[in-house]
């Protein structure tokens, strides 16, 4: 479990909310928390998430070390991109930003 506590600047002056990322999961050989709970003096949310996919899956996995490799042959000032997409369900009241 990771919790981080931050201060955000709300209409009624800065609050403390702290986010609690847990149930982690080995996708690809990296770790990502499939529970995120959100903690502030505007209530808690939780929010799971149900799925991860990559455009491009690593070449190389060690979970033992928990190393994880792209390898990619680029040209002189090519670029690539490898996208993570995360599927995150909610309440159906709830306004998700951020991620």
């Amino acid at each position: 479990m990771v919790k981080v506590t931050a201060k955000s600047e709300t209409p009624n002056g800065k609050m403390d909310a702290s986010t609690v990322l847990s149930d982690y999961r080995t996708v690809n050989g990296l770790k990502f928390p499939f529970m995120i709970k959100i903690q502030s003096g505007a209530g808690d949310m939780s929010m799971k998430i149900t799925e991860v996919k990559f455009s491009k899956g690593p070449s190389e996995k060690d979970d033992d070390k928990g190393i994880t490799k792209w390898k990619l042959k680029l040209a002189p000032a090519e670029k690539r991109e490898i996208t993570i997409e995360f599927i995150v369900t909610h309440p159906k009241d709830m306004v998700v930003g951020g991620l």
